[in-house]
């Protein structure tokens, strides 16, 4: 762009969304109970919370598994409202959460002091318990890149991305090899110190993955 459009560039390192995700289940019981004169405020949520597969890990699911009419079926919205709303930052990094599900399996109401602003409490502080208990660690983007190039080259490419320790599959004219987005500025060095001519490459997200970084906290088991 700057040559061709005389534009100015800033070049830098990509900004990496990583996620926060959980390594194995972790159940909850929260209640939320406040007392003020007149009318208070009165929910409880019990279930826990579970990774997905790898296949979902950019998903975000809530799931009611309650049956009875210990959390009426009107409060099921704000529960999940209120799990949702607690993804947006997680307890590691503040980067969002991903790769979880929330299972409701049971609860309790108050007759009078129940509504929906208190079953919204009641499941931030279930999140909040599971942040406390459960074992989390982080995801990063895995890039696919695409790479054509002439066959005189291959030897010297597939060597320079073997010592970066990244998976490469040969196949025809090209090849595929995935690597982690923080270190994708690295890709444009390795192929044109490697290939003077006739080399291509296209970058997409393939997948998310457990990070190489040491951000992992490992809780205290259920409770």
């Amino acid at each position: 762009m700057q040559r061709e459009y005389n534009c100015p560039v800033i070049l830098g390192k990509p900004k990496v969304a990583f996620r926060e995700s959980l390594m194995a289940p972790c159940e909850f019981d929260y209640l939320h109970k406040k007392q003020h004169g007149g009318s208070g405020q009165y929910g409880r949520v019990i279930g826990y919370m579970e990774p997905l597969p790898p296949e979902q890990n950019t998903q975000v699911l809530f799931q009611d598994d309650t049956v009875g009419t210990n959390v009426p079926k009107t409060f099921v919205p704000a529960i999940e409202k209120g799990f949702r709303t607690m993804c947006e930052k997680g307890c590691l990094t503040g980067h969002r959460i991903a790769g979880v599900r929330f299972r409701l399996v049971d609860g309790d109401h108050h007759i009078v002091d129940s509504q929906e602003l208190s079953f919204i409490l009641a499941a931030q502080g279930a999140v909040r318990q599971v942040y406390e208990y459960g074992s989390w660690h982080i995801l990063e983007p895995i890039m696919n890149v695409e790479v054509t190039a002439p066959i005189e080259f291959h030897g010297s490419i597939i060597a320079s991305i073997s010592k970066k320790m990244w998976a490469y599959s040969q196949h025809g004219h090209g090849g595929r090899m995935v690597h982690p987005l923080c270190r994708s500025r690295f890709t444009g060095t390795v192929l044109h110190s490697c290939c003077t001519r006739g080399c291509k490459a296209s970058v997409r997200v393939w997948q998310l993955a457990h990070s190489g970084t040491n951000h992992e906290r490992r809780g205290h088991g259920t409770h």
